[in-house]
Formats: C-alpha cells, sequence, structure tokens
C-alpha cells in the first residue's frame, strides 16, 4: 500500500472519509460489543480509539475510495472489541470478580444517524439483544454489508468468499437476525 503524501489534501480527505464513516462505525461497535463488554467500556471510547490508530497511521494508508477505507476502519474496530473482550476476561477482571450491580449505560450516540432518532430504545433493545444471539459470521456479515455499507463485491473479498457465497449468507444471517428480534417482539 502506498502512502499518502503528507499534505494538507490527503488529511482532508482522511478527515472526511472518517467523518462520513463515524455513524456506521458507531452502530458496528454499538451491535458488536456485547452484553460484558456494553456494562464495561463505551461505545465511544472504542471508536475513538479507533480512529486514533487509524489517524496514527495515516501516512501510510492510502484509499482511493470510501468502500476499502470502511473495510479498513471495520477490521481496526473489530480488533479493538477483541482487545477489550480480551482484557475483561482474564481472571482478575472478570465480572464474578467484580462486585455486582453495575448498570449499562445506555446508548447514547453522539453522532446519532436518521435511523437511531426514529427508532425508539425499545428498539434499540431488541436489535442489541438479538444480535447478540448470532454466532460471528452472522454478525459479521451484517455488519460488512448493512452497518458499514460495503458494496457485496468489496464485502466478499473481505470475507475471501465468492460475491454469490456473501448474498447467501447475507440473506440468512438477515432471516437469523429478523426471527430473533421476532423471538423478543419486534413485529416491524
Amino acid at each position: 500500500m502506498s502512502s499518502l503524501p503528507p499534505d494538507d489534501g490527503a488529511r482532508l480527505a482522511l478527515e472526511r472519509l472518517l467523518e462520513d464513516a463515524l455513524g456506521p462505525l458507531h452502530t458496528h461497535v454499538r451491535l458488536n460489543l456485547g452484553p460484558l463488554l456494553r456494562e464495561r467500556e463505551s461505545v465511544s471510547d472504542i471508536v475513538q480509539s479507533a480512529v486514533r490508530e487509524v489517524w496514527k497511521n495515516r501516512e501510510r494508508l492510502a484509499f482511493r475510495d470510501e468502500a476499502p477505507f470502511r473495510a479498513y476502519l471495520f477490521q481496526v474496530a473489530t480488533r479493538k472489541i477483541l482487545e477489550k473482550k480480551r482484557y475483561h476476561t482474564t481472571d482478575r477482571r472478570s465480572p464474578e470478580a467484580e462486585t455486582k450491580g453495575r448498570t449499562a449505560s445506555g446508548f447514547v450516540d453522539p453522532n446519532p444517524e436518521p435511523s437511531d432518532h426514529a427508532a425508539s430504545a425499545e428498539e434499540l433493545v431488541i436489535l442489541q439483544s438479538a444480535f447478540d444471539e448470532l454466532d460471528d459470521a452472522d454478525r459479521e456479515v451484517l455488519s460488512l454489508c448493512t452497518v458499514f455499507e460495503l458494496p457485496t463485491a468489496q464485502a466478499a473479498r473481505e470475507l475471501g468468499v465468492p460475491e454469490s457465497t456473501l448474498r447467501y449468507r447475507l440473506g440468512s444471517a438477515t432471516s437469523h437476525l429478523l426471527a430473533a428480534m421476532a423471538r423478543r417482539g419486534f413485529r416491524g
């Protein structure tokens, strides 16, 4: 990967890419935290950490369009979530080793999407709970295609599968998510 020249144009282009990706990035992190991390970590902190890492490495990055950049940002954020899960599941930090009574911090998003305003808090709880029930493969394909809005060809390349396989997996993952939401009372 060639590096961006350290000029104002490249910096501004990266700032625009980051700004455009913040809403989907918040959604991706919120949906992929899982119940344990939702109690212990802030979505905003993980998003900030991912953006900080991308910014720190900006001189080594070169993206010609938004889709590969979003895929890269998705990978960075996913890695941050996995690092936090490992951190919080070591024996000395396990929830069992701590006092009980902590509550989830809620679903505050400093950069909400219009759909976030339209969805009720109850629907968000149902969505998050249903998303938690999905296996990793379903969460990954839904995040790439619906949260990050990658074209199916790009998402297929990211996952290393043919595009037809990705479309099948996306349909299957969507069905699994809708069924899990229906089990929780969602009638959308």
